[in-house]
């Protein structure tokens, strides 16, 4: 299991460290088309044409998208990183997650919503239905090879260790609200500068039953606080934060969550035991040509029985 004692930050990596001395534990993958080793991912586009409607309607159709989200492959970068650990850990293991959520999206749309489940390393399944505009236009990007309008975001949990008493943190979501702006997205490094604004104003009050506020308490108070106010927000590349820790790509990005209001909120974390602590992600879903398949329906016209007397 993963323990929030002294993470390595590496670059723009987070690695923490595991309750086996050799072994660290990195962060999910962004959410990844999954594959066999050397095969094709899976992901299946079938695309349906009316060529004759029925006397009129219009020439329609649209199309069906399945596929399977991976959240245990390497982030990317990852391997290069890793070589900057200490000598003495020998394996990196991939975490313990706790329940969490994805949506896929079209555009501004969302096409489909799942669960990621607990475990130690989630595949999520999801399906939704195109109508012809967006299988179209989908379509074109594939067979260009280009990034699409499709993508992926994630809000989930690893299962960690914090020794130690339990910690808080109390949240005035009217300052906080006051204070961000609730119109563009944020790149993560700077909604995590932010946090550390709002804590020396007084809008967000760090806890602790002990005589002082430990390290690894200190980062899952604010990670907890994130979670609270911000959703991740997609971007053209894939990327996986730690929320409210500074260390994190240059191109994830946050937004203030719509919903948020202004009552005063307390969000309790550790206790001796396990924990949780939250993690964003996001990524484009690029489909291969090679998951495309077109139907066209035969038409509408129906023969008339012939009768004999």
């Amino acid at each position: 299991m993963a323990t929030l004692s002294d993470p390595w930050f590496v670059e723009d990596q987070v690695f923490l460290r595991a309750d086996e001395p050799q072994h660290a534990v990195r962060l999910p993958s962004p959410p990844t088309l999954m594959r066999q080793d050397g095969g094709p991912p899976a992901a299946q586009l079938t695309l349906f044409i009316y060529p004759e409607p029925p006397p009129g309607d219009f020439p329609g159709g649209g199309a069906v998208l399945s596929l399977a989200l991976d959240f245990g492959a390497p982030a990317p970068g990852i391997e290069e990183r890793e070589p900057a650990l200490p000598p003495e850990v020998r394996e990196v293991d991939g975490p313990i997650h706790a329940p969490g959520t994805v949506r896929l999206y079209f555009g501004g749309t969302q096409l489909a919503r799942a669960p990621v489940p607990a475990g130690f390393r989630p595949v999520v399944p999801l399906a939704a239905t195109l109508d012809t505009t967006q299988a179209v236009l989908l379509r074109e990007t594939m067979q260009r090879g280009m990034s699409g309008p499709l993508y992926a975001v994630a809000e989930g949990a690893i299962v960690v260790r914090l020794d130690g008493p339990e910690a808080a943190v109390e949240i005035d979501l009217g300052r906080v609200k006051q204070a961000m702006p609730a119109d563009r997205d944020l790149p993560a490094a700077e909604a995590a500068e932010a946090l550390h604004d709002l804590v020396a104003d007084g809008a967000l009050r760090l806890e602790t039953t002990a005589a002082s506020l430990s390290e690894p308490a200190r980062l899952l108070c604010l990670a907890a606080a994130a979670e609270r106010l911000f959703e991740p927000a997609a971007t053209m590349q894939p990327w996986v934060v730690v929320p409210g820790w500074s260390s994190c790509p240059r191109n994830a990005a946050l937004r203030l969550r719509p919903d948020l209001d202004d009552r005063a909120v307390r969000v309790r974390v550790g206790r001796d035991h396990e924990t949780t602590l939250p993690w964003f992600a996001a990524a484009p879903i690029d489909l291969p040509v090679g998951a495309l398949q077109q139907w066209r329906l035969p038409g509408w016209g129906a023969r008339g029985a012939r009768t004999t007397a």
